[in-house]
């Protein structure tokens, strides 16, 4: 019975398409931290010491010197959530913007704008933090976890793609995608100097890579080809 349910999920991952697959991905790296923290816990480490652990294998830190000992979690934090709601809120976006993107697209490119959006909000976090010296104190012991710099940036790439595109929202009616992303961009801007400014700062990154991915393609070019290789890598583990 066991062997046949894994494999209904193999299969049921195997046929999704690209943005469920992410969903899929999300889905078990969050299974597989908690089953951690379970095993952590019955060694009697519990707590903050159990979290800290997973956050300096999984997060991406702003300590270029822990950076550079831990280089996978500039790829490991965008698939990383240890909050249920965090998880949920994020995977609902996925799967909207997954969706749009893959319509007007293609699949292929949602995995590549996925990961270079999430890195580049990695790389924004990282170097606003060591820049500006109001994050100083904290430069030491800030992480970063989430995917949704990798959403910002899917979501900024069909807006710029299809900006009169409309969707239906609850309570508003219709509305046009960019306005949309628009106000979530804004929102992340006036927010930086509130809580979570690391996370607001990372969405930023993401947002403008996904809006010149999505300038540079109109154009005929796709900056984001050079992760292909190494997807297709993955692909045949």
């Amino acid at each position: 019975m066991n062997k046949f349910s894994f494999q209904q999920v193999l299969k049921g991952y195997n046929d999704a398409d690209a943005a469920t697959k992410l969903i899929y991905i999300n889905g078990a790296v969050f299974i597989f931290i908690k089953v951690i923290l379970v095993a952590l816990w019955l060694f009697a480490i519990q707590g903050g010491a159990a979290n800290e652990w997973v956050m300096d294998f999984m997060a991406v830190p702003t300590y270029i010197e822990k950076l550079i000992v831990r280089p996978w979690t500039l790829f490991t934090y965008m698939f990383t959530h240890t909050g249920f709601l965090h998880l949920i809120f994020n995977l609902i976006a996925l799967y909207f913007g997954g969706q749009l993107f893959s319509q007007f697209l293609g699949q292929k490119k949602v995995w590549s704008v996925y990961i270079n959006g999430g890195l580049a909000g990695a790389i924004l976090y990282i170097f606003a933090y060591n820049l500006f010296p109001v994050f100083g104190n904290v430069i030491p012991v800030s992480k970063a976890i989430g995917a949704s710099a990798s959403i910002m940036a899917i979501l900024a790439a069909v807006a710029t793609y299809v900006p009169n595109m409309e969707v239906r929202m609850f309570f508003i009616g219709n509305i046009k995608l960019k306005w949309i992303v628009i106000f979530l961009f804004v929102v992340d801007v006036l927010s930086i100097s509130q809580s979570n400014s690391g996370g607001h700062i990372s969405h930023i990154g993401g947002a403008i890579y996904g809006y010149f991915f999505a300038l540079q393609l109109k154009k005929g070019k796709d900056i984001s080809g050079w992760i292909w290789p190494i997807q297709r890598f993955f692909k045949k583990i």
